[in-house]
């Protein structure tokens, strides 16, 4: 039996060698489906981060390391370890995770502190607290539209602010 079979192959070879090729044609096609498939999309989608990015004027990308630093213990040992962890988070961190970045901002929150007013209204007689936001690096993502930037040096007794609109109406 298997003998006819390769005496009639041997009688066809052309029809049988087309066949292969045709075969192999086939299956390469099949093969590169795939690999032809996730090229369109990687294009597609680096035309969508293009265009994200000159609709908006911001990346596309953009990453957040986020972290707690509570006071514990006595406050100048939380003041020595303070930048150490200021450190970590801005250089060894995104080292570690391996991600590059093109710009960044450190936003600095310091919430709940207890504020006293000097003159306080009879109406006004619960205690006020206050947050102070500090964003480092801000005269390089924001315009000042009325007033002047803040002055770098320091001076007793002086604290100098770039205040939003809706900040100064409260």
């Amino acid at each position: 039996m298997l003998l006819f079979v390769f005496q009639r192959i041997w009688q066809n070879k052309w029809l049988t060698l087309s066949l292969l090729m045709g075969l192999t044609l086939a299956t390469a096609m099949m093969a590169a489906i795939p690999i032809y498939t996730q090229g369109v999309m990687q294009n597609i989608l680096m035309q969508e981060l293009e265009e994200y990015q000159l609709d908006r004027q911001v990346f596309p990308g953009t990453y957040l390391i986020s972290k707690k630093f509570l006071l514990a213990g006595a406050p100048q040992d939380t003041m020595e370890a303070y930048p150490v962890y200021d450190r970590t988070i801005r250089e060894q961190f995104p080292r570690d995770i391996g991600l590059s970045s093109v710009a960044s901002a450190h936003r600095r929150i310091y919430k709940g502190m207890l504020t006293n007013r000097i003159e306080p209204s009879p109406r006004e007689r619960t205690r006020a607290f206050a947050a102070i936001e500090v964003l480092e690096g801000i005269e390089d993502h924001a315009m000042v539209v009325h007033g002047r930037w803040f002055s770098v040096e320091w001076s007793p007794g002086v604290f100098e602010a770039v205040v939003t609109q809706q900040a100064m109406q409260k």
